[in-house]
């Protein structure tokens, strides 16, 4: 229940007649808690739903948000169910699920859990950093911080931006088993695409070395 976005055992659905789309990701959430619970082995939960995740390609999207791929799954099952195919699917969900998932802060939100995903900003006041590489590290996941935990941060666009733009690159595979949220990813693609005066393919290329080796 703690990997859920929006449900948190509530016994009744708190986005009823308030917003359509949260609401069926409530119930949807909730589904998916009563199959997992039941389940010996969380890879049993929604085996075919997952099987037919990954065949259209998308093992690897948002993989390091912390929502299960078992969840993820069931949510596209479902989004696929109006449109002609899963193949039609694929686009349009994965711009759903970025509103919703990646855009959207988590109700209720965990500022220890946000802080823990991150390896410069620690929730100081001011950076410690006197290096600029390191202390850019540190204000991007500051952002990170204070967007996915202020529904009124001043950062929130720019996120939401910098999620849009990293996926419009195909990059929510790059680098996906580190742990590191797609958002600061985004957030550093940005950095990197300001400081450079240029946002192409060449540069994105560049900004995967730079990530590598330096993060």
């Amino acid at each position: 229940m703690e990997r859920c976005r929006y449900y948190k055992g509530e016994a009744s659905n708190p986005y009823d007649g308030k917003d359509q789309d949260k609401a069926m990701l409530w119930f949807y959430e909730s589904c998916w808690v009563k199959e997992a619970s039941k389940a010996q082995d969380e890879a049993n939960v929604y085996a075919e739903y997952v099987s037919d995740y990954k065949h259209a390609g998308l093992g690897n999207f948002a993989a390091s948000d912390g929502v299960p791929l078992s969840l993820k799954a069931l949510l596209f099952n479902r989004y696929a169910r109006g449109c002609n195919s899963m193949a039609d699917a694929v686009q349009p969900f994965k711009e759903f699920y970025t509103r919703y998932y990646v855009d959207t802060p988590t109700d209720n939100v965990n500022i220890k859990q946000l802080l823990s995903q991150c390896r410069y900003y620690k929730g100081q006041d001011n950076c410690p950093y006197n290096d600029a590489q390191r202390a850019l590290f540190w204000r991007v996941e500051r952002y990170y911080v204070d967007a996915y935990s202020n529904e009124a941060s001043q950062y929130s666009k720019l996120v939401t931006d910098a999620v849009r733009t990293y996926l419009h690159y195909g990059l929510e595979g790059f680098a996906a088993s580190d742990g590191v949220p797609l958002p600061i990813k985004a957030l550093l693609l940005n950095r990197h695409f300001k400081y450079a005066e240029r946002e192409d393919e060449r540069e994105v290329e560049h900004f995967k070395e730079f990530y590598l080796k330096s993060y």
